[in-house]
Order: structure tokens, then sequence, then C-alpha cells
């Protein structure tokens, strides 16, 4: 029975979105129900975290995966890509300008700056 019970707790995205605290609460529960000692409580305690971790982190590679898939195909630039658009876009803005700049002081003076005065 309690074998039946570990691995129900075990699958599925559940255990995933467990806190610490709701951890320690269901293996005490579990515990006491199946009267485990201490020791085994502390060891089913201790496993029950560490594939909760598991799970987290199984959870968080599956949503970067499926995130970085619609990006992908909805065509949308990821933010180390817009970081590195933007970088580009200011070193050639202040490339025009200074272009700018020279040519305005290598261009001879137009006709109107020599008006009548």
């Amino acid at each position: 029975m309690f074998e039946l019970v570990k691995k129900a707790l075990y699958t599925g995205v559940g255990l995933a979105s467990m806190t610490r605290d709701k951890i320690e609460e269901l293996a005490k529960e579990v515990s006491r129900q199946a009267e485990l000692t201490e020791a085994e409580a502390a060891k089913f305690q201790a496993e029950l975290e560490k594939r909760a971790a598991a799970a987290q982190e199984e959870l968080r590679a599956e949503i970067d995966q499926r995130v970085e898939q619609v990006t992908q195909r909805l065509g949308l630039a990821r933010a180390e890509e817009s970081a590195a658009l933007a970088a580009k876009v200011a070193a050639l803005s202040a490339r025009v300008e200074a272009l700018e700049a020279r040519l305005a002081a290598s261009a001879p003076a137009s006709p109107e700056s020599h008006a009548h005065g």
C-alpha cells in the first residue's frame, strides 16, 4: 500500500507544484498513516523533496522549451537578440551622426550664407 502511495505521489506535475511546507505536511501524514518509524519518515520526506526538486526542474525545462518553440514559430526576437539589435542601431546612429558632422564641416558654404549683409 505504501509503495502505491509513493508511486502516486511521484507522478505528474502535482509534486512539482508542491511547496516545501506542503511536502513536509504530506510526508508526515503519509508516514503517520503508514506507521513509519521516525527514520523512515525522514527518509521518505527527503526523497519527496528530492523528487519535487527534480520535477520542478523538468517542468521548468519543458516550459522553456515550449516558450522557445512559440517564439520561433511567431518569429519573435529573444531578449538577447533585441539587446544586440539595439546596440547595433545605437552604433550605426552614432556613425551616421559623425559622418553628417564631417560632411557638414567639409562642405563649401552655400550661396545663401554669403547673402548681402
